[in-house]
């Protein structure tokens, strides 16, 4: 591994534990927003079961009262929704931005990674390039000690690395 790569493979670890983290402040806001929110929900129900019960003639002098709490309560609580609220998309912006962050992170492994094989690759066809270049001399040398004419060697190379070889020719030929 080289230290392109390892230095890269340490970046995306290090994204995917912010990714966690923010992950779990995400999951910490929006279980505090989803507490507040159940808490007004049980408010408003309140207040509906006192109304229902005012509404079929059920009276009691301790509804006003209630009823008077019940929208101090409500009041505090949607402040408090829309706090929690913000706070969650606060978090899921930072939790967002952790993602990014790793996918970019993942991305230069990836080209870090693609560095390095390219350069093997190369490294690696400049090798077989000398052993083909020495054999197919070895191969015409050979058979032309043997009385036959040249240019009709038993080996040729297949279409497809013949023409990959061209290709690659005229490539470099247009790059000059």
């Amino acid at each position: 591994m080289t230290t392109q790569i390892s230095n890269a493979a340490g970046v995306v670890a290090t994204a995917k534990v912010e990714v966690e983290r923010a992950a779990a402040i995400l999951a910490d806001a929006e279980g505090a927003r989803d507490l507040v929110r159940a808490r007004l929900n049980e408010k408003k129900a309140e207040r509906v079961q006192i109304i229902g019960d005012r509404k079929a003639g059920v009276d009691s002098p301790k509804h006003g009262q209630r009823l008077m709490v019940i929208a101090a309560d409500m009041e505090n609580l949607e402040a408090m929704v829309a706090e929690t609220e913000a706070d969650v998309a606060r978090t899921a912006a930072g939790a967002d931005r952790a993602k990014r962050a790793l996918a970019q992170a993942e991305d230069g492994l990836a080209k870090a990674s693609d560095i390095e094989l390219l350069r093997r690759l190369i490294e690696h066809a400049v090798v077989l390039d000398g052993l083909m270049v020495k054999n197919i001399k070895e191969i015409a040398a050979t058979w032309k000690r043997l009385g036959n004419s040249p240019g009709r060697e038993k080996w040729t190379p297949t279409v497809e690395l013949a023409d990959l070889i061209k290709r690659i020719d005229l490539t470099r030929e247009n790059r000059r």
